[in-house]
């Protein structure tokens, strides 16, 4: 997470150290300071974009044809209705989606590919979001960070996500060979991990 610098100082400092002076802060002293401010700006990032995923969630919540998976944290859409088996909360089912952040920008995606993923081993709201989906059915997901990567390092802190799934197949067993070739076998937290790199 970046922060402000006053260019006045930084100029300063780099004229100081030039003439051979004896710097304001030591190194140490100079790594302590940036990482405090690197905190601060985390942590005011980390308030703004909560501030922002809850009044969005709120506001999400009234639309028509919004459907609640939980309360406050978890809605969808279903915008094409599916017509074959259901995914159960202990599947992997194979999908293709696209997440987004609030504001648009791409968070990843399968790449209109099919990929297997684990309800057990993905993110809590995408998990939760699924089941219930049957084959050929698509649905929007708004997940609260709170189900999505809160304030970890994968992304910006506290943000909501967007997420468009389509079930391909509802649970594809481990041993089963997938004629089509084309199922990624990465996970999508490998996925989203390379992504926010």
């Amino acid at each position: 997470v970046g922060f402000d610098f006053d260019m006045k100082e930084v100029i300063e400092g780099l004229e100081e150290s030039i003439a051979g002076e004896t710097p304001s802060l030591n190194e140490t002293e100079c790594i302590q300071a940036i990482s405090i401010g690197q905190e601060e700006n985390f942590q005011k990032l980390s308030i703004k974009n909560l501030e922002e995923a809850e009044s969005f969630i709120k506001e999400t919540s009234k639309k028509n044809g919004i459907l609640e998976v939980e309360k406050d944290k978890l809605y969808y859409i279903i915008e094409t209705e599916g017509t074959g088996a259901a995914v159960e909360a202990h599947h992997s089912p194979t999908i293709r989606y696209t997440g987004n952040f609030l504001n648009g920008e791409l968070l990843g995606s399968s790449e209109g590919k099919d990929e297997k993923i684990s309800l057990e081993e993905t993110l809590p709201g995408l998990a939760k979001g699924v089941v219930g989906m049957k084959e050929g059915e698509k649905r929007t997901l708004y997940i609260h960070p709170d189900l999505a990567y809160g304030t970890s390092n994968y992304c910006p802190p506290n943000s909501l996500l967007i997420f468009n799934v389509e079930v391909i197949k509802s649970n594809t067993a481990s041993k089963e060979v997938d004629t089509t070739a084309s199922v990624e076998e990465t996970s999508l937290n490998e996925t989203m991990e390379e992504v926010v790199r």
